[in-house]
C-alpha cells in the first residue's frame, strides 16, 4: 500500500515539473515575440524619424537656395511639427519676425525658443523673453541681444540665475551703470568685475587726458591709486613731481613721481630718507653718483636697496670694499659678481673672510699669469677650503702642458649657481656647481646640486647655504682617462696641482 503511494506521489511530481518547463518555455517565447516586436518598433520608429529628419534638410536646403515653398514649408514645421528637434532645425531658416516671436514666446521646447530668440531682432521682445522666460539658457540668448545698458543692469541685479547675471553684466560699458552694478548688485563676483571695469573706463579717460592742471588735480585727488599713476605718469611738471615724491601719503604715489624725477640730487635726497624702500629702490635705479651709491649700498636696511645700488656700481674700489666688508652676504654677492679687476679678484680669493665669496672670486680670474698664486691658493686650502681649492685645480688644469698632449683643445667652465629654496622654517640657498668641459672631440657636463641636509655654511641674511662638495677626483679620473701611462708617469711626479698629481698616482696605482 505504501510503495502503491509513493509511486502515485512520483508520477504527480513529474507531471508537476512538465507543466512547469512547458509554462517556461512558453513564457520565453512570448517575451522573445516581445523583445522581438520591441526592436521591430524602435527601429522602423528611428528610420521613420530619420526620414523626417532628412526630409527637413532637404527643405531647408532648398530653402538657402531660394525655393520659396520650401521655405514656407519649413516655417509650417517651425510652428506645427510635433517632433521638437524638427522645430528646432526649421526656426534656424525661417525670417519672419512676427513668428520668431510667437516661437519664442509659446514653444514648449527650450532649445527652439533659445534658437527663435537668436534670430529675433526686436529689442522690446528680447527683453520680455530675458524678463520672463522660465528657462535660463533662452534668457542667457536674450540678453546676449540686449544693447540697452539700463535693462542690462536690470537682468544683471535681479535675474535668479548667475549665469544670466554676469551674461547682462559683461555687456554693460557705461560708467553710470556699472556704478549701479557695481553698488546694488546680489552677486559679490558681479560688484567686484564691475568695479574692475569702472577702473578700466577712469584709466582710459585719464590717458586721453592732456591737461596739465587736470591731470595734477587727478593725482592729487582721485581716490583709485591706478588712476592717480595713469595721471602721474603724464604730469611733466618736474616741481609739481617733487612734491609728490616728498610728501604724499601713499607709497605707490611717490614711487611713481619719482619714476618721473630727474634731477640728480633729489633722487639722492629720496633714495636716502624715504621710508617705504619700493621709493628708495625706484630713486636708485636712477642715480649716477658712484660715491652716493656706495653709501646707500652700504648703509640702507633693505637689502633690495643695497642690491640695486650695488649693481649700479662700475668703480672696481668701490665694489671690492662691499665684497669684503658689507654686512649682507646678499649684497657682497652682487659686488664680487661684477668686479672684472683680476688683481681684486685675487685678493678677495685669498683674504675675503667668506668662503662662497672667495669661490665666486676665483671663478672669476681668467688671467693666465696668476697660476702661481692660484697654486698657492690650491696648497693653502686642500684641508681647510676644499671648495675654493677645487675652483682653483679646474681653473688651472687646461693649461697642464703634460695633459695638453692628449687634448688638442681643453677649456672648463664652471658655473656656480645660487638658488633660494622654501625651508621649514624660512628660506634656504642652494648652491649648485655646473661644470662643462670641453675638446675638440668631446663636451662633458658634471652638475652637482646642493640639497637641504647636506653641507650647510654660515647664515646669510637669515638664510642658510646648503651645499655639496665638487667630486674632484672623478673629475680628473675623466681626464687622466686616455692619457698614456709614461704621460701618467709624468704627472704623478712633475705636475704642480694637487689633484691632478694624485689621481695620477692612484690611477698607476691600480
Amino acid at each position: 500500500m505504501k510503495k502503491r503511494n509513493l509511486r502515485c506521489n512520483s508520477s504527480k511530481t513529474k507531471s508537476t515539473l512538465i507543466l512547469k518547463r512547458v509554462t517556461y518555455r512558453v513564457h520565453a517565447f512570448q517575451i522573445r515575440n516581445i523583445l522581438f516586436l520591441l526592436l521591430m518598433f524602435i527601429f522602423v520608429n528611428n528610420n521613420i524619424a530619420q526620414s523626417s529628419r532628412d526630409k527637413v534638410m532637404k527643405l531647408i536646403s532648398k530653402c538657402s537656395k531660394g525655393h520659396t515653398k520650401s521655405c514656407e514649408k519649413l516655417k509650417y514645421i517651425a510652428k506645427n511639427d510635433t517632433d521638437y528637434y524638427h522645430r528646432y532645425l526649421a526656426v534656424r531658416k525661417v525670417t519672419d519676425q512676427n513668428l520668431l516671436a510667437d516661437i519664442a514666446i509659446n514653444d514648449i521646447s527650450s532649445d527652439v525658443r533659445e534658437g527663435a530668440v537668436r534670430k529675433i531682432d526686436n529689442q522690446n521682445i528680447i527683453f520680455n523673453i530675458a524678463k520672463n522666460d522660465i528657462h535660463e539658457t533662452v534668457r542667457k540668448a536674450a540678453v546676449e541681444k540686449i544693447t540697452d545698458q539700463n535693462i542690462l543692469v536690470y537682468i544683471a541685479i535681479n535675474d535668479t540665475d548667475k549665469n544670466v547675471r554676469v551674461t547682462a553684466a559683461k555687456k554693460i560699458t557705461k560708467l553710470n551703470c556699472l556704478t549701479d552694478i557695481a553698488k546694488n548688485s546680489p552677486d559679490g563676483n558681479i560688484r567686484r568685475n564691475a568695479t574692475d571695469e569702472i577702473t578700466k573706463l577712469n584709466l582710459l579717460a585719464t590717458y586721453k587726458i592732456t591737461d596739465q592742471n587736470i591731470l595734477k588735480d587727478i593725482a592729487i585727488n582721485d581716490t583709485d591709486w591706478k588712476i592717480r599713476k595713469a595721471a602721474m605718469e603724464k604730469i611733466t611738471d618736474q616741481l609739481f613731481l617733487v612734491e609728490i615724491a616728498k610728501n604724499a601719503a601713499n607709497d605707490i604715489d611717490r614711487s611713481t613721481a619719482v619714476e618721473k624725477i630727474t634731477n640728480q640730487n633729489i633722487l639722492k635726497e629720496i633714495a636716502k630718507y624715504d621710508t617705504w624702500y619700493y621709493v628708495r629702490y625706484n630713486a636708485v635705479k636712477k642715480i649716477t653718483d658712484q660715491n652716493i651709491l656706495s653709501q646707500i649700498a652700504n648703509n640702507d636696511k633693505s637689502i633690495v636697496v643695497s642690491s640695486a645700488a650695488t649693481e649700479k656700481i662700475t668703480d672696481q674700489n668701490i665694489l671690492a670694499h662691499i665684497a669684503n666688508n658689507n654686512k649682507e652676504w646678499s649684497v657682497r654677492y652682487v659686488a664680487v659678481k661684477k668686479i672684472t679687476d683680476q688683481n681684486i679678484l685675487l685678493d678677495i680669493a685669498k683674504n675675503n673672510n667668506n668662503s662662497s665669496i672667495k669661490w665666486v672670486a676665483l671663478n672669476n680670474i681668467n688671467d693666465h699669469k696668476y697660476y702661481k698664486q692660484i697654486i698657492d691658493i690650491i696648497n693653502q686650502n686642500i684641508n681647510t677650503d676644499r671648495t675654493l681649492a677645487t675652483i682653483g685645480a679646474l681653473k688651472i688644469i687646461p693649461e697642464n702642458k703634460i695633459l695638453l698632449n692628449n687634448y688638442n683643445d681643453l677649456e672648463i667652465f664652471i658655473k656656480i649657481i645660487f638658488k633660494s629654496q622654501q625651508y621649514d622654517i624660512g628660506s634656504w640657498l642652494r648652491l649648485n656647481f655646473e661644470i662643462e668641459i670641453k675638446t675638440n672631440k668631446f663636451t662633458k657636463s658634471f652638475k652637482i646640486y646642493g640639497e637641504k641636509g647636506e653641507r650647510i655654511a654660515l647664515d646669510f641674511d637669515l638664510k642658510r647655504l646648503h651645499y655639496s662638495l665638487i667630486n674632484i677626483n672623478e673629475i680628473c679620473e675623466f681626464l687622466l682617462s686616455p692619457v698614456s701611462k709614461e704621460d701618467l708617469l709624468k704627472i704623478s711626479k712633475e705636475s704642480d696641482i694637487y689633484y691632478l698629481r694624485e689621481t695620477a698616482k692612484k690611477i698607476l696605482q691600480n
